[in-house]
C-alpha cells in the first residue's frame, strides 16, 4: 500500500474516531429514545476503534531488519579495527513506524561504529586490563508508553558492569 494511501485511510479513520467520540453523547439520548438501537450503537463504535487500530499498525514495522544491518556494521568495524566483539541484541521484534526507521538509521549506525571502534579496546590490550579478549555490545529496542527507546552499552559478561 502506497503512503499516500496509507495516510489517507488514516486521516478518515481519525475523523471517524472523532466524529463517533460526538455521536457518543448524542447516541446515549437516542439510545434513551429509541431501545432496539443501543447494540447498534455498540457495535459502530467498537468497529470504528477497531479500523483505527488497524490503520495505525498498518505504519509499524519490527526493528529486526535495522538490527540484523547494525551486526553487519560490528562484524566489519571489528574486522577492520582487529577488535573481539560479541554483539547482542534484544528487542528485534519491537514495532517501530515505518518513518522513523530513515530517521534513527543515520545515529544508529554512527554510535554502533563507535562504540566498537571507541568503546572495546583491542584483544591484547583487554587481556593486559584482565578483561575477557572480547568485548561486549548490547542494543536493545524496547516501548515505555508511547516512546520507543534504544539502548546501546557495552558491559562485561553476565555482570551488568560497564566494560
Amino acid at each position: 500500500m502506497s503512503s499516500e494511501k496509507l495516510n489517507a485511510l488514516l486521516d478518515i479513520a481519525g475523523e471517524m474516531v472523532t466524529l463517533n467520540s460526538e455521536f457518543v453523547r448524542k447516541k446515549i439520548e437516542l439510545a434513551a429514545a429509541f431501545p432496539d438501537l443501543k447494540a447498534s450503537f455498540m457495535a459502530l463504535d467498537k468497529m470504528t476503534r477497531a479500523l483505527h487500530d488497524i490503520a495505525q499498525s498498518m505504519r509499524m514495522v519490527p526493528i529486526k531488519p535495522v538490527f540484523q544491518k547494525m551486526q553487519r556494521i560490528v562484524r566489519d568495524v571489528a574486522t577492520q579495527t582487529g577488535k573481539e566483539v560479541n554483539f547482542r541484541i534484544a528487542g528485534e521484534n519491537t514495532e517501530i513506524e515505518k518513518s522513523l526507521v530513515e530517521l534513527i538509521d543515520s545515529p544508529l549506525v554512527h554510535i554502533i561504529r563507535n562504540a566498537v571502534d571507541h568503546g572495546i579496546e583491542n584483544a591484547d590490550e583487554r587481556e593486559a586490563a584482565g578483561k575477557e579478549r572480547s568485548g561486549n555490545v548490547f542494543l536493545t529496542a524496547k516501548h515505555e508508553g508511547s516512546s520507543l527507546v534504544l539502548e546501546i552499552s557495552a558491559l562485561r559478561q553476565n555482570s551488568g558492569l560497564p566494560e
